[in-house]
Order: structure tokens, then C-alpha cells, then sequence
């Protein structure tokens, strides 16, 4: 049993099935408040000062800010959902519980330690990495037009954001938030990649040694030289039939 498995069976107590469901609805909730109310939108992002100062319901909030006000944003949220059932079915809904969660609380002590403010997009990020990590080749139509490889909708998407991090505390920001994900799925990623160039290693020395000797026309019986391993030597054909280097002839040909 591994740790993950151990930390899983200790939380199963505060398991949330389809608690990715309840993110969508509730950051669903928040987009429309956000179109009657512009206001409140600036009231939910975590920000240090400001929870410091009594506003404590930020540290709830934070995690359904809409990306954005946009009809766009309706697909992408049909995307998370999309998503949380799929990787439900994968770890079940204890281990997303603590996936999410460990997520969660990375966010909040990032935004606590190198200050900014808090929003979900690194938290979202890592729910599609672990979606691009089970489901690297499954295609989806990106705008509804372009069919693309989850896997490079998460590469471009992790590309994007150590692009946009852009300082040392940026970069320990992202790296503190995806903590989650190299908890979860670090180790078997290791341990692939070495599986991989163990495997990779092994091929090339099984066709180094599968190789064919080059040919030669004259070979030594005596001493395996050829006009290759020596090319000043010169050979002769003896009585037998045989054939030697001048060095190893037989006295009678």
C-alpha cells in the first residue's frame, strides 16, 4: 500500500462525490451574480490584506471566479464538468476530494506567502493535467471547429502560464500550486521515464548486438585478421583451402 493509498483510506471520511459538479455549479452561481452584480466579483478573489483585515470569505470564494463574463466561459465550464466525471471514475471521489483540497490549500498559502491575488486558474490547470495524464490522446473540438489531443490543449496550457508567471515568485507561485498534481502523479512519472530509458537501453544494445559483422573478403584462420582490422596485411590461400595472413601461411601452400 502506498502513501497515497494510506492518506486515501485516512480521508475517506470528507469524500465529496462529484464535488467537481459542485465547483461548476457554484462558479456558475457566481457568473451570474457577477452579470447583475459587477460589483461583487472584486469582493472574491483572495487577497492577503484583505482577509487579514476580517474578510475571510475569500478563502471560499476564490475557487468559482468565472475566467471570464463571456459566452466562451460556458463551454469551458461544460469542459470542467466534463472533467470531474471523468476523473472521478479514474481515482475515485476521495482521492479528487484530496486532490482538489491539497489544490485548494495550495492556492491559499501561495497567495499568503508571495501575496498577488488568489484565483482558480492554476487550480483548474491541474485538473487538466491529471485529465491529460489519463487521457492524453482523447480529441476534443477546441471552439467547436478544431479537433486537438487533450495532451496539447495541457502542454500549451502549462507553456502559457510559466510564460505568464514571469518572476522568481511567479514561478514558485505555479510550482506551490501545482503541488497537487506532482503529489499525485509525480512519482508514476518518474518512474515511467525511467522505465522508458531503461526499456530504450535496452533495445539499442539488443540491435548493437543483433548487428551483423561487416563483410570481408579475406579473414586469417590463424588470428581473425581481416583486411579490415589491418588493411596492410596481405593473405594467401593455403593447400587446405584454407586461407591465412602472410604471417600465419602454412610452410606449403
Amino acid at each position: 500500500m502506498t502513501w497515497l493509498d494510506k492518506l486515501e483510506k485516512f480521508a475517506a471520511p470528507i469524500a465529496v462525490p462529484g464535488i467537481i459538479r459542485y465547483v461548476a455549479f457554484l462558479s456558475s452561481a457566481a457568473f451570474v451574480v457577477g452579470l447583475a452584480m459587477p460589483g461583487v466579483q472584486e469582493l472574491m478573489p483572495l487577497q492577503r490584506e484583505a482577509f487579514l483585515q476580517g474578510e475571510f470569505w475569500r478563502l471560499l470564494t476564490f475557487a468559482f471566479i468565472p475566467s471570464s463574463f463571456s459566452l466562451f466561459w460556458i463551454f469551458a465550464l461544460m469542459f470542467l464538468f466534463y472533467i470531474g466525471d471523468s476523473l472521478e471514475q479514474q481515482m475515485g471521489a476521495t482521492r479528487l476530494t484530496l486532490f482538489y483540497l491539497i489544490g485548494w490549500l495550495a492556492t491559499a498559502a501561495a497567495t499568503f506567502i508571495f501575496g498577488g491575488l488568489g484565483t482558480p486558474i492554476y487550480l483548474t490547470l491541474s485538473l487538466l493535467l491529471a485529465f491529460a495524464t489519463y487521457f492524453p490522446d482523447m480529441q476534443i473540438l477546441l471552439f467547436l471547429i478544431i479537433p486537438v489531443k487533450v495532451k496539447w490543449i495541457a502542454i500549451l496550457s502549462l507553456v502559457f502560464a510559466l510564460v505568464s508567471a514571469g518572476s522568481l515568485a511567479g514561478y514558485a507561485t505555479l510550482g506551490l500550486c501545482l503541488g497537487n498534481y506532482l503529489l499525485f502523479f509525480g512519482f508514476d512519472m518518474v518512474k515511467s521515464f525511467r522505465s522508458t530509458r531503461q526499456n530504450a537501453r535496452r533495445q539499442h544494445e539488443y540491435r548493437e548486438k543483433a548487428k551483423p559483422d561487416e563483410e570481408t573478403l579475406h579473414h586469417c584462420k590463424t588470428c581473425d585478421r581481416t583486411e579490415l582490422s589491418d588493411p596492410d596485411l596481405e593473405f594467401r590461400v593455403s593447400a587446405d583451402g584454407e586461407e591465412y595472413c602472410t604471417e600465419h601461411l602454412p610452410s606449403r601452400l
